[in-house]
Order: structure tokens, then C-alpha cells, then sequence
């Protein structure tokens, strides 16, 4: 009986040092602050405590450069308060991005200013995620995939089903977004980099992958195309690929330029803000 009653203490010394002797100002400064050696900074909107290490949020941002990537509204999370005492943050969150569900864990530790994450997104629209109209791929689409996220290093891996983009040209390419229906892709950023794995895009009787690099305002990419003769839409761009062209039907771009100082090279590299 004495075990129960010292271990129903405890838990009530826990919770009330988390009700009372913490202020919700400090986690959401705590939790800003653990950010700032990582790449990006995230901003908490309107936290309140709950019970048990458990808050809310009306909406938390990462932005990177001062440019926003991603916005979590309706956020509810939960510490470890063990961890919590030894200044490690482990957080598990869910909330909603672009009318769908993310969830995951990020792991905070403020004094290093360090942040790893592990973060899970289910059939959110691209127009409600900002990173996607800063590297011109605006329209809608559903978005389903995964971030991690390790000190300066991350990796995402998604796919984008109901695409339905503006008639953009493809990393410079004139090629016009508009005729792709589905995406999939791999990336990693590390320093000033994305490495682009694979960025596949999908339509009726054609198929284009990108994949390289870009470094600072510099693209080292490859393009490939691969169309059938059926392929609508092609007519008015054709001389300006034809010299690509492989085989009959199959083209292989290469992309080596400089581009343009835009939210989506600021995004990469916050250096040249």
C-alpha cells in the first residue's frame, strides 16, 4: 500500500510540476530555441498546457530563411517528463497540413540547440503546403509521405496522387506541368544541397524523372523524358527538345544553369538571402 501511495505522489509531483511551476511560455521557447542550430525555425502559435506533460497549439511553422515550409494547425502533443527534467524534449504530436493528417516525434534538446524528427503526412493538398509553390509545382494534389530530419541533414520520401498543376515549365524545362497526373519522389538536403534522388512525374502516355543536384543558385540536374506519339501537348515544344532526343520517344535533358534568386533557393540556401 505505502508503494502505491508513494508512486500516486510522485505522479501528482510530476503533473503539478507541468500544470503549475511551468509556463507554457517557456516550452514554446524551449521548443523555438532547439530549433535555431538546425536549418529551420519554428514558431508556436497560442500554446495551452493540458494534463499528463500534453499541450495544444493553434498552429506551428517552419521556416526556413524566413520563408515559410510548412504550417501544422491544430496541433496537440505530449511530453516525456522524465526526459523533460533531463533537458531532452522527446515530443509526439498529430495535427492537420493542407486539409490532411501528419504526426510524428521530434527529438529537442535546447541546450546543444539540436532537433531530430520523424514526421508522417497523410493525403494533404499541396496548395496547402508552401514549400511546393516556392519550387513551382503550384496546383493541387494529395500528398502522402515522410520526413526525417537529423541535425542539418534530412531526407523525404513522398507521393502525390490527383495532380493537377499549372502549366509551369519543369525546373526550367518547357515542358508544361499541367499534363502530369501523379508524383513520386526521394530527396535530401545537407549543407547548401538537395540532392534530388528521383523526382518522377507521371501523365497520359508520358513519363519525366529528374534527378542531381542543386547547390546554392546552381542546378546540376537530369531530365528524362519519355513520351508516346499519342502524347497531347507536345506540338508547339517539340524543336526545342528534338535536339535531346535519345531514341524515338525518349529524350535525356541535361539542366546547368543558374536560376534566379526565389523562395525556393532561399529555401536550400539561406546564405544568399
Amino acid at each position: 500500500m505505502r508503494l502505491l501511495l508513494f508512486i500516486a505522489g510522485i505522479a501528482v509531483f510530476i503533473a503539478g510540476l507541468w500544470l503549475i511551476a511551468i509556463p507554457g511560455s517557456w516550452v514554446s521557447a524551449e521548443i523555438e530555441k532547439a530549433a535555431q542550430g538546425s536549418a529551420v525555425s519554428v514558431e508556436i502559435s497560442d500554446l495551452h498546457k493540458g494534463l499528463f506533460y500534453s499541450f495544444t497549439s493553434r498552429s506551428i511553422t517552419i521556416r526556413k530563411s524566413g520563408k515559410t515550409l510548412v504550417s501544422i494547425d491544430k496541433v496537440k502533443a505530449k511530453f516525456n517528463p522524465v526526459e523533460l527534467l533531463l533537458l531532452r524534449v522527446p515530443l509526439t504530436f498529430e495535427g492537420e497540413m493542407g486539409g490532411g493528417k501528419i504526426s510524428g516525434r521530434l527529438a529537442l534538446k535546447p541546450l546543444q540547440r539540436r532537433m531530430t524528427a520523424d514526421v508522417t503526412l497523410d493525403n494533404a493538398d499541396i496548395s496547402g503546403i508552401p514549400f511546393f509553390a516556392a519550387v513551382g509545382m503550384k496546383g493541387k494534389g494529395l500528398i502522402s509521405g515522410s520526413y526525417i530530419h537529423k541535425g542539418k541533414e534530412g531526407s523525404m520520401k513522398f507521393s502525390v496522387k490527383d495532380l493537377h498543376l499549372e502549366d509551369n515549365p519543369f525546373f526550367g524545362v518547357p515542358i508544361p506541368l499541367g499534363m502530369f497526373h501523379s508524383a513520386k519522389g526521394a530527396m535530401t538536403t545537407g549543407g547548401d544541397t538537395l540532392k534530388i534522388e528521383s523526382l518522377a512525374m507521371e501523365g497520359k502516355d508520358v513519363y519525366a524523372r529528374i534527378r542531381g543536384n542543386i547547390s546554392g543558385s546552381r542546378m546540376d540536374l537530369t531530365l528524362e523524358l519519355m513520351k508516346d506519339s499519342r502524347s497531347p501537348g507536345f506540338s508547339d515544344i517539340m524543336p526545342l527538345i528534338e535536339g535531346f532526343k535519345v531514341s524515338p520517344g525518349y529524350y535525356v535533358i541535361p539542366v546547368k544553369n543558374n536560376i534566379p534568386m526565389s523562395p525556393a533557393i532561399l529555401l536550400i540556401n539561406p546564405r544568399l538571402a
